[in-house]
């Protein structure tokens, strides 16, 4: 947010010509979606710095002092036309632009004006045509760039460049076309804690990425990126490393990478081809603090038991898998299990024993699922809070849910959600009201 901290009236003109609007509270000109071929007239002055916004307009050029003599603190030109940013563009304020987007271009070139932002932390470069990047522009901004986002797909090989980045803290590459990543590619990148890779053609993550302090690694739709391109000797002595996301992916089977990872809490796979997991992939006690795991739109016809072995999860989630049957097995060394989503599975049945060994389940998910009864099972749990269960089949008569009468054991505020299939009443206005008269 930007704020000003001297009063300035709301009736006051903008710094530029219409159709621009102007925020005075939080020093912001925005001129975003006009069609714009070049920057309006420069009619009035204010002290800045000033966050401009001029996206989704027809720029190709950015001209010499193309601000007046205002002052820019952030810099959005993203989704123009522009092919060059000229010398002097930003004069006057090489020690104020803090962020630059210039996304959803035509550059070819990272513009020699960028190298000179004495103070800029963050660049966003992706959708341009851009297939090497200037070492002498990359090397003025490393004292200071912590985050970069790029990628192209004239973009064949890995850009050197980065590796002048020294302060990196938070680089997403996308919608690239080279298929290696160097594996000294990280060895200077140490700083690196959130790393993002999005429909790139990568066959194999670096080695060099153990000298990092990774706690955060997102991979979306890299479907060149299979087991085989998960070296255990990336992950080595991660000791920061949290949260592992993997969407969209290739992955059949998991790589036994986790060893390595003594700190794991979140790791998140969605949509991705696994059909089964190594009963040894987890170590025993590989990270005491792995609380969630989750794999949601993949092929599993049962519940992995290798998760029943990991015994820190408290978070499950299993929702649209093919999974038809709970078993009462299949949870028992989850002491720890808070919230389990099994929705979106064609379940039928649960054993009557399930969660018996998961006295602290507080909520439980079985929406859009094959059940025709709400699961006895239930009354294992002694902590649960809520069940969902909407888009079911389960119908509402006596035969079918009269046991609930005795089910005198429910916590206090007790929530039910999703109607009866033979009626509109809800589950919960059935328990309250119909099934006392059983």
């Amino acid at each position: 947010m930007f704020i000003c901290t001297n009063t300035v009236k709301s009736d006051w003109p903008c710094l530029f010509a219409m159709p621009c609007t102007c925020d005075y509270v939080r020093r912001g000109v925005y001129c975003t979606n006009n069609g714009l071929n070049g920057i309006p007239s420069y009619i009035n002055y204010i002290d800045g710095p000033w966050h401009m916004d001029f996206s989704n307009n027809n720029l190709t050029t950015l001209p010499k002092r193309a601000f007046g003599n205002v002052t820019v603190s952030s810099l959005i030109l993203s989704n123009n036309k522009l092919q060059a940013i000229e010398d002097g563009a930003l004069e006057g304020s090489e020690d104020s632009i803090y962020s630059i987007y210039l996304d959803g271009n035509s550059l070819e070139l990272v513009p020699k004006e960028v190298g000179k932002l004495r103070k800029l932390t963050e660049m966003y470069l992706e959708r341009n045509p851009l297939k090497i990047f200037d070492e002498v522009v990359f090397k003025n901004i490393s004292d200071k760039l912590s985050t970069i986002v790029f990628g192209s797909q004239e973009m064949t090989e890995w850009p050197n460049a980065v590796s002048l980045l020294h302060n990196l803290y938070d680089m997403t590459i996308e919608n690239t076309a080279f298929e290696t990543i160097p594996d000294d590619a990280f060895s200077s990148l140490k700083n690196i804690f959130d790393l993002t890779l999005t429909s790139t053609s990568v066959r194999a993550l670096p080695t060099s990425l153990q000298h990092t302090k990774l706690f955060k690694l997102t991979l979306n739709g890299n479907k060149n990126l299979r087991e085989e391109g998960f070296p255990p000797a990336a992950f080595k002595n991660q000791t920061e490393f949290r949260q592992f996301y993997i969407n969209d992916g290739a992955l059949e089977t998991l790589p036994p990478i986790f060893a390595e990872m003594p700190v794991l809490a979140v790791f998140d796979l969605t949509n991705t081809p696994l059909r089964y997991i190594n009963d040894s992939v987890f170590p025993k006690n590989f990270s005491n603090i792995f609380f969630e795991f989750s794999s949601k739109h993949s092929f599993f016809t049962g519940i992995p038991p290798i998760l029943s072995k990991t015994s820190s999860l408290s978070n499950i989630f299993l929702n649209n898998n093919t999974i038809q049957y709970i078993n009462d097995t299949d949870f028992t060394g989850n002491n720890q299990l808070f919230e389990l989503d099994l929705s979106g599975n064609p379940i039928t049945e649960v054993s009557n024993d399930a969660f018996k060994h998961n006295s602290g389940l507080y909520e439980l998910h079985l929406d859009n699922t094959e059940l025709t009864t709400i699961p006895k099972a239930i009354q294992n749990p002694n902590k649960l809070r809520e069940i969902h269960l909407s888009n079911t089949k389960i119908a509402c008569t006596c035969q079918n849910l009269g046991w609930m009468k005795y089910w005198t054991k429910r916590t206090e505020n007790f929530e039910i959600y999703g109607n009866c299939y033979n009626s509109d009443m809800t589950f919960s206005d059935y328990l309250k009201n119909e099934i006392p008269k059983c």
